[in-house]
């Protein structure tokens, strides 16, 4: 688990301690969870998942609106 939320920090682009505050954690606790040293064990919150698809939407729109241009103006 700890991997998978290392390879979406990294796949946003978004260093630990970026990361730490946009999903409402300390650095120490990312770091915990990805390296899978966490003496609490890490689960998939509702509310951190959440979070974390929104930003994955967020980064995909981003995306999206960067290679396909927006032909509504011709």
């Amino acid at each position: 688990q700890g991997e998978v939320l290392r390879f979406v920090r990294k796949a946003l682009g978004l260093k630990v301690w970026m990361f730490a505050e946009d999903i409402g954690l300390t650095t120490d606790q990312v770091i915990q969870w990805e390296t899978g040293n966490d003496p609490n064990g890490f689960g998939w919150d509702p509310n951190l998942l959440s979070k974390l698809i929104n930003m994955v939407n967020q980064k995909l729109e981003n995306l999206q609106s960067y290679w396909i241009p927006n032909t509504a103006h011709e």
